[in-house]
């Protein structure tokens, strides 16, 4: 195998990559069924690619920094997709540990900077990737925090915690009130291309239990999603 050698932390990687978010999402055309794209990710050389990804991010960040953080955040997300609940709640401890006794940052809206409430949109995102009761909960208590009247606005993390929310809801057999949440996502113009994955998850969901909604759902998915005119990024 070809590698290369990542920037200047001596990390050498393959000079090929998977391609997991473009190659499997919207980059190159309609995305993939999600159980087929668990199923390469785990019968390639790198089995468990995403979560092999983020440890070694762990092993190279500085370890008291935002970049340490996330990579352990993010081995969490990956083991949530795989379905894998003790490691992915492994991940969420060391991810609470870490956060927990950190200051609110002076712009705590800087993507690279962690603060415990971007903490709590995380496990709420993991929770619901894995289909954990404790999802639902603590989604309605991130989307509360983000609306709250005192808060600065952030419309399209609202609009991902909806979406949050609504898988969680899925999970819980709550298919209605998922429809609806779903819903006010989508029509929020918040969505990016790359959501479309996690909106199709639960617009598939809701299809299948017949939920009175379904067509209004998913004609406002396709317009917003499925091809047709594409919310724009705030």
């Amino acid at each position: 195998m070809i590698g290369r050698t990542l920037g200047r932390s001596g990390l050498e990687v393959s000079a090929i990559g998977l391609g997991c978010c473009w190659g499997l999402s919207h980059g190159y055309g309609p995305a993939v069924d999600h159980q087929d794209g668990v199923t390469l990710i785990r019968t390639s050389p790198a089995s468990g690619l995403g979560s092999d990804i983020s440890q070694a991010a762990q092993r190279i960040a500085p370890k008291a920094g935002s970049a340490f953080i996330q990579a352990t955040a993010q081995e969490g997300r990956a083991w949530a997709r795989l379905g894998a609940a003790a490691e992915t709640r492994a991940a969420l401890s060391r991810v609470e540990a870490l956060v927990s006794p950190l200051p609110m940052p002076e712009r705590p809206e800087h993507h690279y900077r962690y603060d415990p409430p971007k903490a709590q949109v995380y496990v709420a995102t993991t929770l619901s990737w894995l289909g954990d009761k404790a999802a639902e909960g603590l989604a309605r208590q991130v989307l509360a925090a983000i609306e709250a009247p005192e808060a600065r606005p952030r419309p399209r993390r609202a609009a991902l915690a909806r979406l949050d929310l609504a898988l969680a809801l899925t999970a819980a057999n709550k298919h209605d009130e998922a429809a609806g949440v779903t819903l006010e996502a989508i029509r929020s113009g918040r969505l990016a291309p790359v959501d479309g994955r996690r909106a199709r998850e639960i617009v598939l969901a809701v299809a299948e239990r017949g939920v009175p909604e379904t067509a209004e759902l998913a004609e406002a998915y396709q317009a917003a999603c499925g091809g047709g005119s594409r919310p724009g990024l705030p």
